[in-house]
């Protein structure tokens, strides 16, 4: 079953989502401001940048994280869905 949420993003890395052994979808909607998507070292600098009003989805394999920062206070929406 899909689960949803409104996050704010800031400068300390945010854990978004994690996999506890079945792979899965992220779909992550910038709402305002910008946000940079990685591993759990994401920074400003080496995250990919995901700009307002953008929309991705992420898979997910199995014992994988992802993790969001912003330069400053950001929304993002997600949504997740197990494979």
């Amino acid at each position: 079953m899909p689960s949803s949420a409104q996050v704010t993003v800031s400068t300390t890395p945010l854990l978004l989502a994690k996999t506890n052994g079945a792979p899965m979808e992220v779909h992550l909607h910038c709402a305002q401001g910008a946000v940079y998507l990685d591993s759990a070292g994401v920074t400003t600098s080496t995250g990919y940048k995901l700009d307002n009003g953008q929309v991705i989805t992420v898979t997910l394999t199995t014992n994988e994280e992802l993790w969001a920062v912003a330069a400053t206070s950001s929304t993002l929406y997600t949504m997740t869905t197990i494979l």
